[in-house]
């Protein structure tokens, strides 16, 4: 027989292991985590007082199994161009350094906001892939030189102006 030291008197043995295990053993630190998925941004929210302005999204639309370096190629050759370096300097880009976000998910934005390389006209296309191709990870820099990429290209991205984040100082 076991004593229960609190109350002073006989406990069944099968009764007992089970009454200790309620209360001497809650578990251990993961029994105590919460998870939760917070989606929150200051991106584009003018309700918030520090919020960055969305200015465009960017993206384009490939036939299937068709490569971006190739269907873009042939619309540089068309232009008359024989790098995307000397496209840029024609084209009317958005200035500075803005910062890109990408568009993963198919509910933020749909597909329509996006060129389709066929059907959209050449000037446009143009644009657009050089406007992709200027972006890193996470900044678009228009005084870079454009870097040609099938990964760059196949990007969906949204720019958001960041020039005035000291501004209400």
């Amino acid at each position: 027989m076991y004593y229960n030291a609190a109350i002073n008197f006989p406990i069944m043995p099968v009764f007992w292991d089970w009454l200790k295990h309620i209360f001497f053993n809650s578990g251990g630190p993961s029994s105590r985590t919460r998870q939760e998925i917070i989606r929150s941004s200051i991106l584009g929210d003018p309700s918030v007082s520090i919020f960055f302005p969305k200015t465009k999204q960017y993206g384009l639309i490939f036939p299937d199994n068709a490569d971006p370096l190739q269907v873009l190629g042939e619309i540089l050759m068309k232009k008359g161009f024989s790098e995307a370096d000397q496209a840029k300097r024609t084209c009317d880009l958005p200035a500075g350094i803005l910062f890109c976000r990408s568009v993963n998910e198919p509910e933020q934005v749909g597909s329509e906001s996006f060129l389709n390389v066929m059907t959209a006209s050449a000037d446009e296309v143009l644009k657009t892939a050089i406007v992709l191709c200027l972006c890193n990870k996470y900044f678009y820099d228009s005084g870079h030189s454009v870097i040609w990429t099938a990964n760059r290209l196949q990007r969906r991205l949204t720019l958001y102006r960041v020039g005035d984040f000291y501004a209400d100082d």
